[in-house]
């Protein structure tokens, strides 16, 4: 039985340590910033209304940690109670979107908003903000995982992109995964590119 060689493809290697150094590159100017990070839990993934939200500065204070009441047209849903354990009765003192908006606003201003998985945060606080009558909500989000995916570097062939890495240490919590993040943005800010 005879083998073919495989031809080593030095460009798509290139493009491997090219994309991770931008990852490094880009973990080390945003720490030089004022951003803010932000992790939301919702009550599914179909009508995700945002019930609660978490934001942290890059020392890793914690800025913003608020419960918010649900939509009644929104339930919560059970896989998402088994992961963030949130239900009726915890959201029963909690304020409605309004005013947890009004209070990201305070907080937020002008500075640069970060999340994990920025399109599930940047879609659930559109949906909650639309299903509360308050348009879609008013900040652009970056999105971590995507640099995260790029400094791993694992490559999904038949979807000619990056696998989108789990999120070290996060544990479905708004303030937990959010700590996470801001680690996986310094360990990518610590390391040396190639």
């Amino acid at each position: 039985m005879e083998f073919e060689p495989i031809e080593y493809d030095f460009e798509f290697e290139a493009k491997l340590k090219a994309d991770r150094n931008s990852a490094v590159e880009w973990a080390k100017n945003i720490l030089q910033s004022d951003f803010l990070i932000l992790d939301t839990e919702t009550t599914g993934l179909t009508k995700p209304c945002v019930i609660q939200v978490a934001l942290i500065d890059k020392k890793a204070n914690l800025v913003l940690n608020t419960l918010a009441k649900r939509n009644r047209f929104c339930p919560i849903g059970l896989e998402a109670f088994g992961k963030h354990r949130l239900d009726d009765v915890a959201l029963l003192d909690a304020p409605n979107f309004e005013d947890v908006l009004i209070q990201i606003e305070e907080v937020v201003k002008d500075r640069p908003l970060l999340a994990y998985n920025s399109s599930f945060d940047k879609n659930a606080l559109d949906f909650t903000c639309n299903i509360w009558g308050l348009g879609d909500f008013p900040y652009n989000i970056e999105c971590v995982m995507q640099q995260y995916a790029k400094f791993v570097g694992n490559w999904d062939f038949k979807r000619k992109s990056y696998s989108w890495p789990r999120l070290p240490n996060g544990d479905h919590s708004a303030a937990g995964d959010i700590l996470a993040t801001l680690e996986v943005i310094r360990t990518m800010a610590n390391s040396a590119c190639t």
